[in-house]
């Protein structure tokens, strides 16, 4: 079974995998060139070989693109446990390494290279220099949870005791908007599929939510339509009315 053509594991879980008509050109381009090649490489790795934990866990630690999308748990074999993935970034980390790269070309290349955990690739038209203080300022400390999650909109917790920047195991689209204790601050793409952005400083709420801008601007469109159609079906109605009445009376 091709985890990236079934949707069956994605009703029940969130998934690295699933189907969709609609998924992004972006995604299916991470699955073709990083990806499926990890998994492949990942299920080969213990061909002819006695399986370890050792050997399993350094497999794992090789696994950028699955790491970096939060995968905890992966399955071999169905009629076995799945294995627990202690190298999985989590759904929000920060990283004091930033590898700026001029292309989305470029993007997709560095990732290979990089050990997400501590690195970021991340496209010079996303990148502020103003950023740059928190990567001399890792917080060791760092904390961030997840205080609820629905498909349009996830709200985080954090503190930490120095501005950073952290990587959100979410994948990037230009619709998603962030607050941080209600003012607007940038969403950075990162690792390709990936969100990015600068926190600052303290104890904060995140709240993430979907924005979808085309429907937006449409809706005013749509309502002025429907209401100019509706007088135009009152005055069809009204015209008809008055030339029923004109004709009982001329009949009369």
């Amino acid at each position: 079974m091709n985890v990236f053509n079934d949707a069956s594991t994605a009703y029940y879980h969130r998934d690295i995998g699933g189907y969709n008509a609609a998924k992004l050109k972006r995604y299916q381009e991470l699955i073709d060139y990083h990806l499926l090649p990890e998994i492949q490489r990942f299920a080969t790795a213990f061909n002819n070989q006695p399986l370890t934990l050792g050997k399993i866990d350094t497999a794992l630690s090789n696994l950028n693109a699955i790491n970096m999308l939060n995968t905890k748990y992966i399955i071999l074999q169905k009629d076995q446990m799945p294995l627990v993935n202690a190298h999985a970034c989590g759904y929000a980390w920060n990283v004091n390494d930033v590898k700026l790269v001029p292309n989305a070309d470029a993007e997709i290349t560095e990732l290979a290279t990089i050990d997400p955990h501590k690195t970021l690739v991340i496209q010079n038209k996303y990148w502020d220099e103003k950023y740059n203080n928190a990567l001399s300022s890792l917080d060791t400390n760092f904390k961030i949870e997840i205080t609820n999650f629905s498909p349009n909109e996830i709200s985080y917790k954090y503190s930490s005791s120095a501005p950073q920047i952290v990587a959100f195991s979410e994948v990037y689209y230009p619709e998603w908007e962030m607050q941080i204790d209600g003012k607007e601050q940038p969403i950075m793409k990162a690792n390709y599929v990936i969100r990015a952005a600068y926190l600052p400083a303290g104890n904060h709420d995140i709240k993430m939510h979907f924005v979808p801008r085309i429907y937006n601007k449409a809706k005013p469109i749509t309502l002025t339509a429907n209401i100019l159609f509706i007088l135009l079906l009152i005055g069809a109605i009204v015209q008809e009315f008055l030339k029923y009445r004109k004709n009982k009376k001329i009949e009369s």
